[in-house]
């Protein structure tokens, strides 16, 4: 009986002990993986790995990167432009064969992790603008550098931006901005005046014709020669 009942608490003495060494090993191999100041992620969950702003990260898998991609453009078979989150702008020349990564577009926040990138509109193939947290950044050679355009509010979020030409633009996006308009090329913007809501999406045909959906479900058309009282 003794026999039995010391075996019985040897075995569970080994289970215990192999029960902790491997969740030693667990714990270990996920703090090996996940990096706070490389990586995004909730609890012991990655959701976007992402590399560290002008650092010399990079990615083995996936490839050429691994971010999420919020934003497309084709300009043809052969060039193509995306951006997404970590701040990531990436473009090909050759179909895809391969790619062009600049991971330095839009800066860091202040917990030090990339910035996302949830929109962009090309008038050409080099003059361009990205949108995401708190602001618009342009390029002029195709996307190789970036530069900061503009600022809203630290609590705003732009979703969506639209240009019709190289000065006329507009951008949609938090309530704390909603949807705004510039005449100078994204310099300077005007808050327009649709109903409150976060707006996700904007189009225009001109200055006076603006189209754009909410959260609420609505879509808004405003005349602007209404607004500023040409009519």
């Amino acid at each position: 009986m003794n026999k039995k009942l010391l075996s019985l608490l040897l075995s569970i003495l080994i289970l215990g002990l192999v029960s902790s060494f491997a969740q030693e090993e667990e714990v270990e191999d996920i703090q090996a993986l996940v990096n706070p100041v490389h990586q995004q992620f909730a609890g012991y969950s990655m959701f976007d790995s992402q590399t560290l702003y002008n650092s010399d990260w990079e990615w083995l898998h996936q490839t050429p990167q691994g971010n999420t991609l919020r934003w497309v453009k084709m300009w043809d078979a052969d060039n193509w432009y995306a951006a997404g989150y970590g701040g990531t702008f990436m473009k090909t020349t050759d179909g895809g064969a391969s790619w062009f990564v600049n991971k330095n577009v839009v800066g860091v926040s202040s917990t030090g992790s990339n910035e996302i990138i949830y929109d962009g509109f090309f008038l050409d193939m080099d003059n361009g603008f990205l949108n995401g947290f708190g602001g618009i950044w342009r390029t002029t050679d195709g996307g190789l550098t970036w530069d900061s355009l503009y600022n809203f509010s630290t609590t705003a979020t732009v979703y969506d931006i639209y240009f019709v030409d190289d000065t006329l633009g507009f951008v949609a996006g938090t309530s704390s901005m909603l949807v705004q308009r510039t005449t100078d090329g994204g310099v300077t913007w005007t808050a327009l005046s649709p109903p409150s809501g976060t707006y996700y999406t904007v189009f225009a045909w001109d200055v006076d014709n603006i189209i754009a959906g909410s959260s609420s479900g609505n879509v808004q058309k405003q005349l602007m020669a209404e607004q500023l009282g040409l009519l």
